[in-house]
């Protein structure tokens, strides 16, 4: 761990550095533009724009523009006028907000609240907004670890010896959802098994979840839904803050965050987290290490330009990340191939820039907008599981252009652009037992894709978008894809969705399923892999109301999700192979949540939810449901703030169903699992206690009910052997463990 501990040492020289400039600088406090219109169009000067947060008041100026500081995602803006209508929007972020008033008598209530965690009403597709409040729930190390107060994302470890995260989404594997940052796209290829991990909790402004067939601009891949990334933007960094972290398993880490505005145009920021684990874990004493020892460093640069008419946004990041894991007493300098203990090791190097420039009025034409987004990443691993080594290189880089206008008195939208992706690949995976190259899975695939986006409210109470996209693939042809979504507000407090869509992706059969090396398994593939594709149906009803006088949300939705072609992942023919095959037959997956958001008194908010879900595929003309899904799945968050919200408890309880485990009666009994895992509860806990705005401490536990799956690794003893298999990982490895941390605003 030498190189990163001098790499660390280098990065707080130069962070040193940089704070010392930005105290040095001059601060000028950022501030957000809200233009107020009546039914025609116009301004309304005059009028009031309040945040609900903070009671902070904004009059708009003859032109019905009103200008509000120090927002914050999720913050609530109700704008009033004589003679109109009330309304309210949600901050999410952008500089320029447009609200429309009505006239008519004021409105009893507004329906949006401002919470850390909201749907909102007013959104044709169906998307959560995860704000950093809500993060601050949990210890929120990284984006793997940003879900745990959620009830729609489900996270879990892939296997009992890599530390590596999965999520889960309308029940079907992370892979079908689209992840971006700032709605680009981000964690593809060999990014797929750790590049949760590549985005620090502490970088994160807010997370946008978006369920079912959601926006198509980015490409044709989501398939389940989004999940959008907003980091912190370069106004809004503190001139020096610390995240500062460590738990009982010997893990620590730091973040360091500093932003400087240079000028009333420019700004920047630098972004740095580190983190090490020295120690070798083995708390169920099977000889292997229950999470991998090692350490990441992770820098990231961001640079913004604003002026009245254009806005560019860029940033650089770097990560370097080891792993080492296998047996306690194996040393990853040994020789893996010719060791008699069985090693893990995973060094990953990355490099992503990203950026993304706007220009409004063109052509002095205030409805017209056009925006260019791009980004190109590097991605270098190598790893070895026991004796079989795997490496790989990406590159990758994307392109999207388009323009948007409104039409029609603003009640039609058009957005139309462009779309350029790149992926190359040089990745080989060596053989069971050496090291030589068995599979090649080396490929250059360019898209070019064309599409379009109309949004109409045809009336006030029905908005619908149509959307079509076309591209054409290098390696797999042309692809069309149409997606269709509607919004019904059947009152003004109950809003009711639906939408329909077709997905394709690429897959990647080793670094989407990395799990299946930790085994003795033998790797079958079929000789043409197709692309998957699939269609996704779904609906939602949202209804506000009050309880004990406090806002409450009741949430449904269902979504069903059909695959015309899949990659099947089967461990269940012969437990001592794994087959990556086309879908021969049907493949399917159900997913029912409904979901209850409450304030039954003053500082205590209340979530819980149940989900359903039934995903099956075909293996060997057999439709059989798929391995480590729960079926059921019951979520319970509390959170309470005492009186001056100086002090918070949260806690989270989750009761996970029977999984599904695969076929392993071929073994000898010895070596034999059930054919379903145990239903689990797990509980975490975390309090909080601000000494002022400026300092925070925060201690907590994770897996409280300390269960564990016994016996995680078959034939630990013997890792070699063809009864090996580490990759059969349903639950908690580890016990409990306990964290504490300091959130720390050095300078604002």
């Amino acid at each position: 761990m030498n190189f990163i501990m001098k790499k660390i040492y280098q990065i707080f020289l130069i962070f040193g550095f940089l704070s010392i400039s930005a105290m040095n600088g001059h601060a000028q406090s950022s501030s957000w533009q809200v233009r107020i219109l009546d039914e025609t169009g116009e301004g309304l000067p005059g009028a009031n724009v309040q945040n609900r947060r903070d009671r902070q008041i904004g009059v708009t100026n003859i032109n019905g523009i009103a200008r509000l500081k120090k927002l914050q995602i999720g913050d609530t803006l109700i704008a009033s006028f004589t003679g109109y209508q009330s309304a309210a929007l949600v901050f999410e972020g952008k500089e320029n907000m447009v609200l429309k008033l009505k006239k008519g008598v004021a409105l009893k209530g507004v329906v949006i609240q401002g919470k850390t965690a909201y749907v909102n009403p007013l959104k044709p597709i169906l998307s959560e907004t995860i704000t950093s409040g809500e993060l601050k729930k949990a210890a929120c190390c990284d984006l793997s670890e940003s879900f745990e107060t959620n009830a729609s994302v489900d996270v879990g470890q892939s296997d009992a010896a890599t530390g590596a995260k999965k999520i889960l989404f309308l029940g079907l594997s992370g892979k079908y959802t689209q992840i971006q940052i700032e709605n680009i796209p981000y964690l593809r290829g060999l990014s797929s098994a750790y590049g949760l991990t590549y985005i620090p909790g502490s970088w994160v402004e807010s997370i946008d979840v978006s369920k079912g067939a959601g926006s198509i601009e980015n490409s044709y891949e989501a398939m389940t839904g989004q999940i959008n990334v907003r980091l912190k933007q370069t106004t809004d960094t503190d001139k020096l803050y610390l995240n500062a972290y460590g738990n009982s398993f010997g893990r620590s880490e730091i973040n360091l965050l500093s932003g400087h505005r240079l000028s009333g145009k420019w700004s920047t920021s630098v972004l740095f987290h580190g983190n090490i684990m020295p120690v070798k874990l083995d708390g169920n004493n099977d000889g292997f290490l229950d999470r991998p020892a090692g350490g990441q460093i992770n820098l990231m640069n961001r640079w913004k330009y604003k002026s009245d008419k254009v806005v560019g946004n860029w940033s650089i990041q770097v990560v370097e990340d080891e792993k080492n894991g296998g047996q306690k007493d194996f040393n990853s300098n040994q020789n893996h191939r010719t060791s008699p203990l069985y090693g893990i090791r995973v060094r990953t190097k990355k490099i992503d820039f990203f950026g993304k420039n706007g220009f409004r009025d063109l052509g002095k034409n205030e409805q017209l907008q056009a925006a260019v987004l791009y980004g190109i990443n590097f991605t270098d691993l190598n790893s070895f599981y026991g004796r079989r080594q795997y490496l790989g290189k990406q590159t990758s880089a994307f392109v999207n252009g388009f323009l948007l206008t409104d039409f029609g008195d603003s009640k039609w939208k058009l957005k139309t652009g462009i779309n350029w992706n790149y992926d190359g690949f040089d990745e080989q995976l060596g053989r069971l037992t050496s090291g030589l190259p068995a599979y090649d899975f080396s490929r250059n695939e360019t898209v070019y894709g064309a599409y379009a986006e109309f949004t109409n409210q045809l009336t006030d109470n029905l908005t619908w978008i149509a959307s079509s996209r076309f591209d054409y693939n290098t390696v797999y042809g042309s692809q069309f894809t149409p997606r269709l979504h509607l919004k019904l507000n059947l009152d003004e407090s109950t809003v009711l969705r639906a939408n329909a869509g077709k997905g394709t992706r690429t897959p990647n059969p080793v670094a989407e399923n990395t799990q299946v090396l930790v085994s003795s398994r033998e790797l079958h593939l079929d000789e043409k892999l197709k692309q998957e594709v699939s269609w996704n149906f779904g609906g939602s009803l949202q209804k506000e109301f009050t309880v004990f006088g406090e806002p409450a949300t009741f949430l449904v939705d269902y979504y069903y999700t059909y695959f015309t072609n899949q990659l099947v992942t089967d461990l269940d023919t012969d437990p001592n192979k794994v087959f990556f095959r086309n879908l021969d037959g049907k493949a399917d997956a159900h997913s029912l949540q409904a979901e209850l958001d409450l304030t039954p008194a003053e500082g205590l908010s209340v979530k819980t939810a149940y989900k359903y879900y039934n995903v099956q595929t075909t293996i060997i003309q057999k439709k059989v449901q798929v391995p480590f899904v729960p079926k059921h799945r019951l979520f319970l968050n509390l959170s309470y703030a005492f009186p001056g919200e100086k002090f918070r408890i949260d806690w989270t309880g989750q009761l996970y169903g029977e999984k599904r485990l695969p076929d392993t009666s071929a073994k000898p009994e010895a070596y034999r699992l059930g054919e379903n895992s145990p239903a689990f509860f797990t509980m975490n806990a975390q309090t909080s206690y601000a000494i002022s705005e400026k300092l925070e401490f925060y201690a907590g536990g994770e897996n409280l009910t300390n269960y564990r799956q016994k016996h995680p690794i078959i034939s630990p003893e013997q890792p070699f052997s063809k009864n090996f298999d580490a990759s059969l990982n349903w639950g908690p490895i580890t016990g409990i463990m306990a964290y504490a941390g300091v959130r720390w605003t050095i300078f604002k």
